[in-house]
């Protein structure tokens, strides 16, 4: 009884760190690298290749959705 009770605190615990997470992420030089990209060539193939909806400029910064960077593919050279 006390586990199944460890496992639902932390089953909560995890549910609130998900609930906290942002749903827009800034595109950074760091992104762009992951993905074997410029930061403009990572914006470009995002506004190709993304919903205008879930990638969006605000300011100066270009943003793109939690829901979409898994979508996001490195370049193959």
């Amino acid at each position: 009884m006390e586990r199944i009770f460890k496992m639902e605190s932390e089953l909560k615990a995890i549910h609130t760190t998900l609930l906290n997470l942002p749903t827009w992420f800034p595109l950074t030089l760091e992104f762009a690298k992951q993905h074997h990209m410029s930061l403009n060539g990572l914006r470009q193939w995002c506004t190709k290749n993304i919903h205008p909806d879930h990638f969006m400029k605000r300011g100066r910064f270009w943003y793109i959705h939690k829901s979409e960077i898994a979508n996001v593919r490195p370049k193959v050279v």
